[in-house]
Protein backbone atom coordinates (compact mmCIF):
# COMPACT_ATOMS: atom_id res chain seq x y z
CA UNK A 1 0.00 0.00 0.00
CA UNK A 2 2.49 2.49 0.97
CA UNK A 3 4.74 1.30 -2.01
CA UNK A 4 1.86 2.01 -4.56
CA UNK A 5 1.20 5.25 -2.55
CA UNK A 6 4.84 6.44 -3.38
CA UNK A 7 4.37 5.19 -6.98
CA UNK A 8 1.45 7.01 -7.27
CA UNK A 9 2.95 10.55 -5.92
CA UNK A 10 6.58 10.59 -7.71
CA UNK A 11 4.00 9.91 -11.31
CA UNK A 12 1.18 12.66 -9.72
CA UNK A 13 2.96 15.86 -8.58
CA UNK A 14 5.47 15.87 -11.57
CA UNK A 15 2.71 16.24 -13.85
CA UNK A 16 0.65 18.13 -11.59
CA UNK A 17 3.15 20.72 -12.00
CA UNK A 18 3.48 20.72 -15.57
CA UNK A 19 -0.02 20.86 -16.32
CA UNK A 20 -0.40 23.92 -14.00
CA UNK A 21 3.21 25.47 -15.80
CA UNK A 22 1.12 25.10 -19.11
CA UNK A 23 -2.27 26.13 -17.71
CA UNK A 24 0.04 29.75 -16.42
CA UNK A 25 1.19 29.72 -19.92
CA UNK A 26 -1.90 29.52 -21.85
CA UNK A 27 -3.23 32.01 -19.49
CA UNK A 28 -0.39 34.16 -19.54
CA UNK A 29 -0.13 33.85 -23.85
CA UNK A 30 -4.49 34.91 -23.70
CA UNK A 31 -3.50 37.87 -21.68
CA UNK A 32 -0.80 39.25 -23.81
CA UNK A 33 -2.96 38.74 -27.23
CA UNK A 34 -6.17 40.63 -25.20
CA UNK A 35 -3.87 44.02 -23.85
CA UNK A 36 -1.17 44.28 -26.28
CA UNK A 37 -1.41 42.71 -29.45
CA UNK A 38 -5.07 43.46 -30.09
CA UNK A 39 -3.58 47.55 -28.99
CA UNK A 40 -1.29 47.11 -31.59
CA UNK A 41 -3.50 45.96 -34.42
CA UNK A 42 -6.51 48.84 -33.37
CA UNK A 43 -3.18 51.19 -33.39
CA UNK A 44 -2.04 50.19 -37.32
CA UNK A 45 -5.85 50.32 -38.19
CA UNK A 46 -6.24 54.21 -36.73
CA UNK A 47 -2.97 55.19 -39.05
CA UNK A 48 -4.37 53.17 -42.26
CA UNK A 49 -7.71 55.32 -41.60
CA UNK A 50 -6.14 58.60 -40.72
CA UNK A 51 -4.31 58.47 -44.18
CA UNK A 52 -7.77 57.86 -45.71
CA UNK A 53 -9.32 60.37 -44.02
CA UNK A 54 -6.41 63.18 -44.93
CA UNK A 55 -6.84 62.19 -48.50
CA UNK A 56 -10.25 62.41 -48.53
CA UNK A 57 -11.68 66.38 -49.38
CA UNK A 58 -13.68 67.28 -46.49
CA UNK A 59 -16.56 70.10 -47.41
CA UNK A 60 -15.32 72.49 -44.63
CA UNK A 61 -17.71 75.27 -45.28
CA UNK A 62 -20.43 73.08 -45.02
CA UNK A 63 -20.12 71.67 -41.74
CA UNK A 64 -19.15 74.74 -40.26
CA UNK A 65 -22.87 75.91 -42.02
CA UNK A 66 -24.49 72.74 -40.35
CA UNK A 67 -22.72 73.75 -36.43
CA UNK A 68 -23.70 77.08 -36.68
CA UNK A 69 -27.40 76.27 -37.57
CA UNK A 70 -27.14 73.36 -34.34
CA UNK A 71 -26.12 76.65 -32.02
CA UNK A 72 -28.71 78.16 -33.37
CA UNK A 73 -31.63 75.74 -32.61
CA UNK A 74 -29.94 75.18 -28.96
CA UNK A 75 -30.29 79.22 -28.44
CA UNK A 76 -33.70 79.63 -28.82
CA UNK A 77 -35.21 82.59 -26.96
CA UNK A 78 -37.47 81.84 -24.06
CA UNK A 79 -40.18 84.61 -25.45
CA UNK A 80 -40.47 82.05 -28.08
CA UNK A 81 -41.74 80.19 -25.67
CA UNK A 82 -44.17 81.85 -23.76
CA UNK A 83 -46.26 82.01 -27.22
CA UNK A 84 -47.20 78.38 -27.21
CA UNK A 85 -50.23 76.99 -25.37
CA UNK A 86 -50.06 74.89 -22.12
CA UNK A 87 -52.14 71.53 -23.35
CA UNK A 88 -53.05 71.03 -19.90
CA UNK A 89 -55.56 73.82 -19.90
CA UNK A 90 -59.08 74.16 -20.74
CA UNK A 91 -60.27 77.57 -21.50
CA UNK A 92 -63.31 75.76 -23.57
CA UNK A 93 -66.83 75.04 -21.32
CA UNK A 94 -68.18 71.28 -20.97
CA UNK A 95 -71.66 70.39 -21.41
CA UNK A 96 -73.34 68.14 -19.71
CA UNK A 97 -76.42 66.48 -21.59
Amino acid sequence: MERNLHQFSKSFFPRLIILITILVNVFFLYFIYKNVLKVFSSSKESIILKKEVITSQLKIDLFKKIIERLENKKNIEEESLENFKDPFSFSGKIEIK
